[in-house]
């Protein structure tokens, strides 16, 4: 196969250079012994880089057969008769979730780790010479549309840490196994799923922080895209718990794709059905675990046919269940609806182009897009919003933009859209509604309840979604850009450990106290309220998502489903 989509091929250019980062590790010493109590788990030591690894650690049972579609069980029940002597096999990443495959996306040649249901698991790094002996929490929810993703590479932010912080990676049900929802489910069930096994494993490191070091107090949520939007449901879960089990929480690039009313949810429970030729859910349940995964994929080709879904949108995503889930995220945040924790967010300057049909090329083509991805008709709302992304908005200055020149290059695909001005507003449109508004909802809500509150907007590098971690998280130089990659890592290292990005931590290269002040979010126009990263700058800036654009989805909320 092929890649035919920037989302394919920004996967497998992403996959590949994870697994180069992976296979570049050290030699290692096994040995380091995790003692739970309820069971023991072998890991790693990465000595040159100056951290533990322990990969695989089962946070919660199986979620197979009559556990699909409930509630995670908590692992120590499910290893109550697990002799409690023998130290587990922790040195190999365990199975990845199963994966999701929208239609519009799925042409790839990426060869993903093996799969499973059996997949609720975390990976733990520990620094080898701690600076405390109750070191703070940094808990990377990962992304991937709520339907792909799975545990990937953060020893390089782990070494940049230099002792002061743990990481832990934690992975959840994706696409039909942790966000199916129907009438049916939710009788017998539940819905979201994926957001119960993310507290869950929340809820295990409350339980066992002690064990490799960590402080329960003293967890920060972290995710990107859907992994952001993840931090934001957690902020959300259960109509916004007053002690939740994190103290501070980062969404960067949050990513919240339509909620889906009634009767899509109820179709896309319809279309499994069907692929399996079941006509109850004990029957899904009792369904052997490869011909349910081909009858996932077989349902995400059957809801692309018939129009479920549009270019853009996963499909099988987060709903309002009204119980995990009471209100759509633009509600919650304005009626304070969330866990009360400073927040930090972000997001970058061209989010929505490699979500974009590269086949637009008129203004009709644009409401098509949309009216597909909303599963709407409203010619007023449309009318409405297309006012506000004029063509003009488009225009040489826009494709002169030397980032295209690297763009095109990685992506050749990319250079037909080159002065296609309504291929560009959709692109703009989709990168508003999904992403960039998405952190200006979240980001008022916080900081109107008195919350801390820090918003950036990076306009470096390569400028699309997901820039901003290729700093964080990277290999040193990666980027080309070593002064912003400390700068970016002093940032988020410092809000880890301290919930503030402007304090120092010890023993970090160069504390974040260095570096430029981030100044407290403030909205309304006001000037300083976000920080600007540029290649070579950062800069106090007012926020570019104050706008008409993102109040006209806020007030379109119930019906566009954000």
């Amino acid at each position: 196969m092929t890649c035919n989509t920037f989302l394919c091929w920004a996967t497998a250019l992403l996959c590949l250079l994870l697994a180069q980062e992976s296979s570049a590790l050290p030699e290692t010493d096994y040995g380091p012994i995790l003692d739970l109590g309820y069971a023991k788990y072998q890991g790693v030591r990465y000595s040159s880089l100056g951290f533990n690894l322990f990969q695989g650690i089962p946070y919660a049972a199986p979620p197979v057969g009559n556990l699909r579609w409930r509630a995670p069980v908590p692992i120590e029940k499910y290893l109550n008769n697990h002799d409690k002597n023998v130290a587990r096999n922790a040195t190999h990443p365990g199975k990845i979730c199963v994966q999701g495959a929208t239609t519009w996306g799925s042409n790839t040649t990426i060869n993903l780790p093996s799969q499973s249901e059996d997949c609720l698991v975390m990976d733990v790094y520990t620094p080898l010479l701690p600076r405390s002996k109750n070191l703070p929490i940094a808990v990377n929810i990962h992304g991937g549309g709520y339907i792909t993703g799975y545990n990937l590479d953060n020893s390089h932010l782990s070494s940049y840490a230099n002792g002061s912080l743990i990481i832990v990676n934690i992975q959840y049900r994706l696409g039909f196994y942790g966000f199916l929802g129907s009438n049916e489910i939710q009788k017998d069930g539940t819905a979201n799923a994926g957001f119960l096994d993310q507290r869950a494993a929340l809820e295990w490191i409350q339980r066992n922080a002690p064990a490799f070091g960590g402080d329960p107090k003293k967890v920060t949520i972290w995710g990107g895209s859907a992994g952001g939007g993840s931090v934001m449901a957690q902020m959300m879960l259960h109509g916004g718990e007053e002690r939740p089990p994190f103290r501070a929480a980062a969404a960067e690039f949050p990513g919240f794709l339509p909620f889906k009313g009634p009767g899509i949810v109820n179709g896309q429970y319809q279309a499994l059905l069907a692929t399996t030729n079941c006509s109850t859910l004990q029957c899904l349940r009792d369904t052997p675990e490869p011909a349910l995964d081909t009858a996932t994929k077989n349902a995400y080709a059957i809801g692309w046919t018939q129009g479920r879904y549009g270019y853009g949108d996963f499909w099988v995503t987060p709903t309002v269940d009204g119980k995990a889930i009471k209100e759509l995220p633009s509600d919650a945040f304005k009626n304070g609806h969330f866990s009360k924790v400073p927040l930090l967010t972000d997001h970058s300057s061209w989010e929505g182009e490699g979500f974009t049909n590269l086949s637009i090329t008129t203004k009709a083509d644009v409401q098509h897009n949309f009216e597909r991805f909303w599963q709407i008709r409203n010619e007023s709302f449309f009318k409405q919003l297309l006012s506000l992304y004029p063509p003009s908005t488009y225009d040489t200055t826009y494709f002169s933009n030397p980032t295209w020149k690297e763009v095109i290059a990685i992506f050749p695909s990319f250079a037909k859209v080159i002065g296609d001005q309504p291929w560009a507003q959709a692109a703009g449109i989709w990168g508003d509604v999904v992403i960039r508004c998405t952190s200006w909802v979240v980001a008022t809500g916080s900081s109107g309840v008195g919350m801390p509150t820090w918003k950036m907007f990076v306009d470096a590098g390569y400028k699309l979604h997901g820039v901003s971690d290729s700093y964080i998280q990277g290999a040193p130089n990666s980027t080309g850009n070593p002064p912003l990659e400390s700068a970016m890592k002093d940032y988020f290292v410092s809000f880890f450990v301290n919930a503030d990005p402007n304090q120092p931590v010890p023993g970090v290269l160069a504390p974040a106290s260095q570096q430029p002040h981030w100044p407290l979010y403030s909205s309304g126009g006001s000037q300083g309220a976000v920080l600007g990263v540029t290649d070579k700058t950062l800069d106090v800036i007012p926020d570019p998502e104050d706008s008409d654009k993102c109040r006209f989805y806020q007030k379109h909320n119930a019906l566009i489903g954000v």
